[in-house]
Parts: C-alpha cells; sequence; structure tokens
C-alpha cells in the first residue's frame, strides 16, 4: 500500500488547519506523526481515513480515494481512534473482534466459518482467546485498547491508522501494543505523544506545527536537540547509541 497527500489543505471558519501537506509513504513499515496538540494530526488522520471527504488530494495506490465507496475503503484501511465510547460496553470480545469482518459481508449476510476461524486465530495471536466471553465493561485499557486493535487486524487491511493508541495506558500496555503493531504486515499510519516509543518503534517521521510539515525523516534524523526543543518550546535531551535513538528526555 502507498499512502500520498497532494497540496491537503483544510480551513474551518477561515482559520487554516492543513496547509499544503504532502507526504509519500509505502511498505511495511511504521508511520509516526508528531507534533504540538493543535498542531493538526487527528486532523491530517481524519482526511487519510476519509471521515473527512476531498478529492484529488489523497491517494492509495496513485488513486483517489474519492473513488473508492465506503466498502472498497474498509477493505483497504483499518482505523483505531480515541473514541472508544461508540462502542457498547456489553459486547463481549469475540463480538468486538467479529466487526473486523463486516466489510467483506453483504447485507444480512452471517459470518461464516473461515470468518470465524480468522477470528479465532487474530484472538490467539493477540493473547485475547482467554477474554473471548468476556464484555468491554470487565476488562482493563490495555485489555480493552488489544481487542481494538485485533478488530482492526480482522479487517485484513493493508493500511492501520492509529490515533495516540497509547494514551491512557501504563508503560507495559504501551510497550505491548508498539509491539503487536511492529508485526503489522502493512504500512502503519500513528500519531504520538510519547517521543520515546516514536524514537525507537516508527521508520520514519513527520512532524507537525500549525497545520504545516515542519520535518520529516527517520528517528536519528528527526529526534535533535534543538530540533525537538524548537517544536516543542521545551529543552530535550537526545542520547544516541549506534543507529538506534534510545530516549528524548525533557530536561526541567
Amino acid at each position: 500500500m502507498e499512502v500520498s497527500t497532494k497540496n491537503l489543505d483544510f480551513k474551518v471558519d477561515n482559520r487554516m488547519i492543513l496547509e499544503s501537506i504532502n507526504i509519500q509513504c509505502s511498505g511495511n513499515k511504521m508511520v509516526g506523526i508528531l507534533g504540538p496538540n493543535g498542531s493538526g494530526k487527528t486532523t491530517f488522520l481524519r482526511h487519510i481515513y476519509y471521515e473527512y471527504p476531498t478529492r484529488e488530494k489523497i491517494f492509495f495506490n496513485q488513486a483517489d480515494i474519492a473513488s473508492f465507496t465506503r466498502k472498497e475503503l474498509a477493505q483497504r484501511v483499518a482505523v483505531l481512534t480515541q473514541q472508544m465510547d461508540m462502542v457498547d460496553q456489553h459486547m463481549t470480545v469475540a463480538e468486538i473482534v467479529s466487526m473486523g469482518r463486516y466489510p467483506y459481508k453483504g447485507l444480512f449476510e452471517q459470518y461464516d466459518k473461515l470468518d470465524m476461524e480468522l477470528v479465532d486465530r487474530i484472538l490467539e495471536e493477540n493473547g485475547l482467546s482467554d477474554f473471548s466471553n468476556r464484555t468491554l465493561e470487565t476488562m482493563s485499557g490495555g485489555e480493552i485498547q488489544r481487542t481494538m486493535l485485533a478488530k482492526a487486524l480482522a479487517q485484513q487491511t493493508d493500511l492501520l491508522i492509529l490515533d495516540e493508541p497509547t494514551n491512557h495506558l501504563d508503560v507495559k500496555y504501551r510497550v505491548e501494543l508498539m509491539d503487536m503493531l511492529k508485526d503489522f504486515p502493512g504500512l502503519v499510519m500513528i500519531t504520538l505523544h510519547d517521543l520515546n516509543l516514536a524514537a525507537n518503534y516508527c521508520d520514519y517521521l513527520y512532524v507537525l506545527k500549525d497545520g504545516r510539515i515542519c520535518g520529516e525523516g527517520t528517528p536519528q534524523e528527526v529526534c535533535t536537540d534543538l530540533f525537538l526543543s524548537d517544536i516543542f518550546k521545551v529543552p530535550f535531551k537526545v542520547i544516541h547509541v549506534p543507529e538506534t535513538v534510545i530516549y528524548v528526555q525533557q530536561i526541567r
């Protein structure tokens, strides 16, 4: 899957939210979208998964996403957002993960044996088999997030989009989630506030500020003391070892 944008602009009440956004990413990679609050990260992702429709601005494999039906888009891109309140807390884990098969079913068509075998495999691979009959209201934040990711994986798409998936998770679940994303056999686009996770897990980074891309590159190229301090307006210290950024630390 290749995702590209061409001079993407977005304005609300004469206020420019996104301006001249141009990206191109493809392959089995994790692409991080970074930036301060209000920089346009979530709005940008909403354009990529067509919550905000556009024409001749966003392309999947060089095809305008406006040319796809909703069902065709759902077969190409799976989305994990922060809007957990929209999910019925009385549904079981197995029921929620099964919802990932909706894009492949006709109206009133039931799940078949292959659907259920796929769901069972995804539950097992993501350590959720023992939770299959539990409802969301009985689970921790990390377990719920893992369930929603499993639902996205059940869609079997080439593109996975996640908006701040590590928010409100403790360190253990953050690492588990990012490890799972690293195993995704396609393109991952993810917004993150946690610069440590971005530096250590992402293959490529785009940095937004005031609705514009102000930097891009590998974590080693983007995560420098001077650049991060300028973007986030606090002093940062970046410690490198060969090939890997270990952590980004704010200095008080």
